[in-house]
């Protein structure tokens, strides 16, 4: 089984006392079997993009950009673009 997980999903693994049901998730899965997709890394960058206007701190931007390029380059070979028939994939299921 393979999971695309959403941007929810991926911001919830940075907090301090991330949810437990996250937690247990992301331990039992296989990593090669978690995928991200190309919308998740924009919603992430565009996350980064508004912490740099509306945060005095340029560390705490600069902190998750370095977090998103990580996540960028962990998920290299597990990154899927999105089309029409990806988007529909789930309804066939």
């Amino acid at each position: 089984m393979r999971y695309l997980l959403d941007t929810n999903v991926l911001s919830e693994t940075r907090k301090k006392q991330m949810d437990e049901r996250v937690a247990s998730f992301i331990l039992r899965s296989e990593p090669s079997a978690l995928y991200i997709s190309v919308l998740t890394l924009g919603e992430l960058r565009k996350g980064v993009a508004q912490k740099k206007r509306t945060d005095p701190n340029p560390a705490a931007a600069r902190k998750i950009g370095e977090w998103v390029n990580g996540l960028e380059f962990g998920f290299t070979d597990r990154i899927l673009g999105v089309d029409a028939a990806t988007a529909t994939r789930s309804e066939e299921r």
